[in-house]
């Protein structure tokens, strides 16, 4: 049986800078990736390695984003208060993904890209790969409390790291037997209490996100060869702090290349 190679990447906001530099170690090594599968932040930068966008030009990107760029306040809160949908309107990010990502249709990527989303009204993960994917990527980008859900194909979604953060389950379904993984989520102890909405949403999260993380890595090790990064830099940035951006993207690289040249042989 010939090797299939899938690339999965997870959510954790601005944290995602980390998936950059893993794309650059893998593309160095010469590694063909035949699938990308990504929630979250993870199916953005995903969207864009599928898109052909080389990890040069998706570096700078990340390099020059600021939080102003993708974030901008919901001012319905004003005046909804508590029936409001989300803290963050969306507007800002959707022009984002319209000004750079090459394509609109998930049929114009170079690459096949499953990007998860949950049904916010059943819980199940929703998996979307044709179509609008501008459409797909909001929709797996709408945190809970952080931007509104979106409807997608006549479905009201939400995040997908909220049922499948780490998606190696479809991975596997779709037949890749080479899973090469990004994941970051894991929140050291701060040391400290958590304050803020945003703040103690994200950190609720990854506790949730964790504990799965860890189950389906133990159960689909014996499904198909599973090459899972776990970077510990020492450092909790939050899910919309993009000020450590630099130092992500160069540790990340060279934690990414030390791994992939001990543990990938095709």
């Amino acid at each position: 049986m010939s090797e299939k190679i899938a690339l999965v990447l997870c959510g954790g906001g601005a944290k995602g800078a980390i998936e950059v530099g893993f794309y650059r170690a893998i593309v160095e090594k010469g590694i063909k990736v035949d699938l990308v599968v990504g929630s979250s932040i993870g199916a953005i930068n995903g969207a864009f390695i599928s898109a052909g966008v080389s990890p040069y030009d998706l570096d700078i990107i990340w390099r020059n984003l600021r939080m102003d760029d993708l974030y901008g306040f919901n001012w319905s809160n004003l005046w909804k208060f508590f029936s409001s949908d989300s803290f963050y309107d969306h507007s800002r990010f959707r022009y984002f993904l319209q000004r750079y990502l090459p394509v609109g249709e998930f049929e114009l990527l170079q690459i096949p890209l499953i990007v998860p989303c949950t049904n916010l009204q059943t819980g199940e993960p929703v998996y979307l790969r044709k179509g609008n994917l501008i459409d797909a990527l909001m929709a797996s980008m709408a945190m809970p409390g952080v931007f509104p859900p979106q409807m997608c194909q006549e479905i009201q979604l939400v995040d997908g790291s909220v049922s499948d953060n780490v998606p190696i389950e479809i991975a596997v379904m779709e037949g890749a037997t080479t899973i090469l993984c990004m994941e970051y989520t894991s929140e050291r102890v701060t040391g400290r209490e958590v304050h803020g909405l945003v703040k103690i949403i994200s950190r609720a999260f990854s506790i949730t996100m964790d504990r799965k993380t860890i189950s389906d890595v133990r159960y689909f090790r014996d499904k198909a060869k599973l090459i899972v990064l776990q970077p510990d830099f020492g450092m909790n940035v939050e899910i919309l702090d993009f000020s450590h951006t630099a130092e992500l993207l160069e540790r990340s690289y060279i934690f990414s290349k030390e791994i992939l040249d001990k543990e990938y042989r095709p």
